[in-house]
């Protein structure tokens, strides 16, 4: 299940269920888990500027 930004669900999930994927490596590995595989995803944050990147510098970093 995906939950949207803003989704009550999912703010109580991400304050109860922090653990979830710790508890759920040890659980396969207690009942014998030779190999544990993830799929792991998250979505990237609405770009913000970072303006240490987008200022010119007057350092330069190589040189001819």
């Amino acid at each position: 299940m995906i939950l949207e930004d803003g989704d009550e669900a999912r703010a109580k999930a991400r304050r109860t269920r922090g653990n979830a994927l710790a508890d759920g490596i040890r659980w396969a590995t207690d009942h014998g888990a030779d190999v544990i595989n993830l799929s792991s995803a998250t979505t990237p944050p609405p770009h913000t500027p970072n303006p240490a990147r987008t200022r010119p510098s007057s350092t330069p970093c190589a040189r001819a």
